[in-house]
């Protein structure tokens, strides 16, 4: 895990993701937001059938976790797939997911509870049969030398 002075906290320790976890500077919690993704390649035959059934299982897998209680069912889920995704069948794959937590909690107890989410999402991008994942990592920059 990597902190950074603004809120952010970037989890990179997974198989197939990197997680960034966007909030306030407090220290209690109501509201979170994570970016999850890498780079990806589609498997399948039919790209637009298969995003939808993707998508449809994420969505599934947060709210089967908002039965925890400890955020609320409602919550926002932007889209990471991009138009040229269709067309050339892999690319950067970022999605967003906007949390409204139940009550105000601590920012560790907060952050231990999402590191439990997001194993779940990663076993579900290594075991999805249309799209393989891969960590993203970007090119280095190289210095120039004197």
């Amino acid at each position: 895990m990597k902190f950074q002075d603004e809120g952010v906290n970037l989890f990179s320790n997974y198989d197939t993701l990197i997680f960034k976890l966007e909030s306030g500077r407090k220290k209690q919690l109501n509201t979170v937001q994570i970016s999850f993704g890498g780079y990806s390649y589609h498997k399948g035959e039919d790209v637009s059938r298969e995003k939808k059934l993707f998508r449809h299982g994420l969505k599934q897998l947060f709210s089967k976790k908002s039965k925890d209680g400890y955020y609320k069912p409602q919550f926002i889920f932007l889209d990471g797939f991009t138009e040229g995704y269709d067309l050339n069948k892999q690319g950067l794959l970022f999605h967003k997911v906007f949390f409204y937590l139940e009550e105000s909690y601590e920012r560790g107890f907060v952050i231990d509870y999402l590191k439990t989410l997001f194993q779940d999402i990663d076993d579900y991008h290594k075991s999805n049969p249309y799209f393989r994942f891969h960590k993203y990592k970007p090119k280095r920059i190289r210095s120039a030398k004197s």
